[in-house]
């Protein structure tokens, strides 16, 4: 029995569905994924919020898991093949896949639920690549021992029905679990209910997945893989950026609900006239705009004074606004965010590259544990397509042949600079390095237009020359190999 058939083993004796031993995960992921979309039902449940008012959700965390995704894959992820054959099949993979705007929303959903995984499939008659897919924790059930993954089973609705008979509890619901271990994947189809995963039936049961096949033995390491935004106590569960940041958003949820209800409340015209002011709970409706109050006239018009009042409700905004972008800046700083990075300026004001890249150091530092999660997985991910690329077709490849071994020697990922350059700052910097005669005009070039080719670069020194007067270099010219030997020189002592 390998891990497959042993998580196999687990599904089909699951209790109930999710399985017990997942609820804390799906919860954190669940309400990782609240926060991210800004789910104001689901926030207020976990805030405790009063359902008689309406909870106003303010979308920082939405940024927060933007601004990271933004701050690492802004710029273009560059994949290098050790082959050009691979390098062309990796071209081909990146671009079907996606794979920039893919590593971004992996990014958004890890930072927000503590966790992401990968896993690859393919499917001849849809791409002529293998297909990579992130899944929240939410849609799979792993076996771990610690933090390393020995099998993981992705699964997925594949159709509902109606129940057969009364004696049926519930919608018919079935499942695909697609398992994933070292060397192979299997598939299996459950029939169950909402509440539970059922009994295993033929993959042909539904037309979801009547076409795949019980097991694929690729032979390769796993297709499937996980990356954390952090980890604590529990290696088996990664921790969310909100994770300690939450009492601090739901007080900037109800910050901005307050004010946004005063200023509501502020803005109506109210005015009274005789009669009950309460309710018959003995509440007052503050929202009215015309209100009735019991006074010496109980009838309107009695009386030498009209018995109606016009009502107004004064509101300072700018404490509690202060508050608002107070409570902003703590739960940026304690995620290691910078406001810019949510796209809010701190005055505008002209500075040089040094002090930008200073002001970014928090983000850059919060960021570097991120990125060398993926920078561990993506080279895996990569390899692991070249090598699916060059398998034979039976066993789920491409059979294309890819030069060199690159499961062996990876492919080399670079990640883009998320910090704006300043150009002034680094033309200044190579001049003065020529000028300290500490780097060559040659290098400069190369160093300030990386994309020029040779013959470019060969160009530009040839002007440059030309400008400061020198005289133009010219090439030593081929040998003639048909010349006769040079006569020796006769003050030379003989060779012996």
């Amino acid at each position: 029995m390998d891990f497959a058939d042993q998580l196999i083993l687990e599904l089909d004796a699951a209790p109930e569905w999710p399985l017990p031993r997942e609820r804390a995960a799906i919860d954190q992921a669940i309400e990782g994924r609240a926060w991210r979309r800004g789910d104001a039902d689901m926030i207020a449940a976990i805030a405790g919020f009063d359902a008689d008012r309406k909870l106003y959700v303010d979308p920082l965390a939405k940024r927060i898991a933007f601004g990271f995704a933004d701050f690492l894959f802004s710029e273009d992820t560059e994949l290098r093949a050790t082959a050009e054959s691979g390098q062309e099949e990796l071209d081909l993979f990146a671009e079907v896949n996606g794979l920039q705007a893919r590593l971004h929303r992996a990014c958004r959903v890890s930072v927000s639920e503590g966790e992401v995984w990968w896993k690859i499939h393919t499917n001849a008659g849809v791409a002529p690549t293998p297909l990579l897919r992130f899944c929240s924790r939410r849609d799979l059930v792993p076996l771990m021992d610690g933090d390393i993954v020995l099998a993981a089973a992705f699964v997925r609705e594949a159709g509902r029905e109606r129940p057969e008979s009364e004696e049926d509890i519930g919608e018919i619901v079935f499942r695909h679990a697609e398992v994933h271990t070292e060397g192979r994947v299997v598939n299996v189809l459950y029939r169950g209910t909402t509440e539970t995963l059922g009994r295993r039936v033929e993959l042909t049961a539904r037309p979801e997945t009547a076409m795949l096949a019980e097991a694929l033995d690729h032979g390769l390491p796993m297709w499937a893989g996980r990356i954390v935004n952090d980890l604590d106590d529990d290696d088996a569960l990664g921790v969310s950026d909100f994770d300690c940041v939450t009492d601090l958003l739901v007080a900037l949820c109800e910050a901005v609900t307050i004010s946004i209800e005063n200023a509501r409340l502020t803005g109506l015209d109210r005015i009274a006239v005789a009669g009950k002011l309460k309710l018959a709970d003995g509440n007052f409706d503050a929202s009215m705009q015309v209100l009735e109050f019991e006074g010496e006239a109980a009838t309107l018009g009695e009386g030498a004074q009209l018995p109606i009042h016009s009502i107004e409700k004064r509101y300072d905004a700018e404490p509690l606004w202060t508050q608002v972008r107070n409570l902003v800046h703590t739960v940026l700083s304690r995620v290691g965010l910078v406001v810019q990075v949510i796209g809010q300026d701190e005055g505008g004001k002209a500075e040089t590259g040094t002090a930008i890249r200073l002001r970014f150091m928090p983000t850059a530092q919060a960021s570097k544990g991120k990125r060398r999660e993926y920078g561990a997985a993506i080279p895996q991910i990569a390899g692991l397509s070249l090598a699916i690329t060059a398998l034979d077709p039976s066993r789920g490849g491409f059979g294309r042949r890819v030069e060199g071994d690159p499961l062996a020697e990876l492919p080399a990922v670079e990640f883009g600079n998320p910090i704006p350059v300043d150009e002034h700052e680094r033309t200044n910097d190579l001049a003065v390095a020529v000028t300290g005669e500490i780097m060559s005009r040659e290098t400069a070039v190369r160093e300030q237009h990386m994309d020029w080719s040779d013959e470019q670069v060969a160009d530009e020194l040839r002007r440059i020359r030309e400008d400061l007067g020198a005289d133009p270099v010219v090439d030593d010219p081929e040998p003639d190999p048909t010349a006769p030997d040079p006569l020796p020189d006769p003050e030379q002592d003989p060779v012996t």
